[in-house]
């Protein structure tokens, strides 16, 4: 996520969030799990930098890998790497159960595919909506209230065919023929100046829950890496052009209500 440059986001928000004493001590306490975002967290390892600091999810992961990574500057700038789910797809190998998986196989196979990568973005909301969960509490410590904007870059997906668990979706791949992204980098949205930035908001309607601000936040970003990816996003809008509570509802189901559960619920 990029911070506006204005004069009151220039302001040093690591010196802010801690006394003298703290300035080499990672912020653990604002990345640990909330009751909104169950294991969606990075304070498996936690290091200082000259310039912020890092927190990496590593536990149960390669260390070598990227994996869930969430990095803030000094100046307020946040970037979030969210790892994409990826699974080969075979015609010999279907999933077991009657699933919408299974549905997209099945459009894979008569649409005469033989092998393909298939990335899983079903999760990626409710990861986001927890990433920008943590970065809006350091910004609430810090006292900032500036604007600020966010872009996402997609990395290492030619040749992949999104997966969304989506009813809709999957029903506009059996009729339209399922997307394969067609280039290594796609920028979402499109564009690399100012300009092209997204505005995130950081207040929510009639003083609602943290957890609708949170996705309030995270959710113009997560539309435009399904857009990206090459994902219709028809079943968000009624036949007339106006949004379909119906349509949002069933992608928040999808997407994030995972995250908002309690373990074995």
């Amino acid at each position: 996520m990029a911070q506006a440059q204005s004069a009151c986001s220039r302001r040093n928000i690591w010196t802010q969030l801690y006394r003298p004493i703290d300035y080499f001590t990672p912020p653990a306490k604002y990345l640990q799990n909330s009751n909104t975002n169950k294991g969606m967290v990075c304070d498996s390892t936690l290091v200082p930098c000259t310039d912020g600091f890092i927190a990496r999810q590593t536990q149960g992961n390669d260390p070598l890998n990227e994996g869930l990574t969430f990095r803030l500057w000094n100046n307020g700038n946040a970037r979030i790497a969210v790892p994409i789910p990826v699974s080969w797809f075979s015609p010999l190998k279907l999933p077991h159960s009657d699933t919408l998986r299974r549905r997209l196989h099945e459009v894979l196979i008569a649409r005469w595919f033989k092998s393909v990568r298939i990335a899983d973005f079903s999760y990626f909301t409710g990861v986001l909506t927890a990433m920008v969960d943590k970065y809006l509490k350091i910004r609430k410590r810090a006292n900032v209230s500036d604007p600020f904007f966010g872009k996402v870059e997609l990395r290492d997906i030619w040749r992949v065919v999104p997966f969304v668990n989506l009813e809709q979706y999957v029903a506009d791949c059996e009729k339209d023929g399922p997307p394969l992204i067609q280039d290594e980098v796609v920028l979402c949205p499109p564009g690399v100046t100012p300009e092209t930035l997204i505005p995130l908001r950081e207040r929510a309607p009639d003083e609602a829950p943290a957890p609708v601000l949170q996705l309030l936040t995270a959710i113009p970003l997560a539309f435009e890496v399904l857009r990206g990816a090459g994902v219709s996003l028809r079943f968000m809008f009624q036949p007339d052009g106006d949004i379909s509570a119906e349509g949002v509802a069933a992608f928040v189901e999808a997407t994030v209500d995972p995250f908002s559960r309690s373990p074995g619920s």
